[in-house]
């Protein structure tokens, strides 16, 4: 709950700051406001906040804009993992191909990135860039590229 009353001076601080674009969002799992986390939800509403240098805009988006069937609460059980070896496995089995609520939240949540980045029109051409990216293995090189830099910098 705490990032939901965080929000709005998030979006005012990037505002203050500068920003050519920020996207701040809150997304709940169904309609119950109790739960709420950092990410466009695949599990319910999003309430964001369209940072730019024009001010602020609020809305709310559900994975319908984006053209994805929102997912039932149950299988947010299926998106839990143990620890950072069991989350870089998923991640790069979502890169590698694997369907499944993963590969939604992360396609979801990077088309949110691309939509917010202007490299989109519209959610739905979000969707399908962000789709394009791991289904052509685009991401998942430059995830492997990202991670053979940070390695060769400790």
């Amino acid at each position: 709950m705490l990032f939901r009353s965080a929000r709005e001076p998030l979006a005012e601080a990037a505002r203050l700051l500068g920003a050519r674009r920020a996207v701040v969002v809150s997304g709940r799992v169904g309609a119950d406001d109790a739960t709420a986390f950092d990410e466009v939800s695949l599990f319910g509403p999003t309430d964001v906040i369209d940072v730019t240098p024009a001010g602020l805009h609020r809305f709310r988006w559900t994975p319908e804009h984006f053209g994805i069937a929102t997912a039932k609460a149950e299988t947010l059980a299926d998106l839990r993992v143990s620890g950072p070896d069991e989350s870089a496995a998923a991640i790069r089995a979502v890169l590698g191909g694997e369907r499944g609520p993963r590969r939604d939240v992360v396609v979801l949540n990077a088309a949110a990135v691309l939509w917010a980045a202007g490299r989109a029109a519209d959610e739905p051409a979000a969707r399908t860039l962000a789709e394009r990216a791991v289904d052509s293995g685009a991401a998942a090189t430059l995830l492997e590229r990202f991670a053979a830099l940070s390695r060769s910098s400790t």
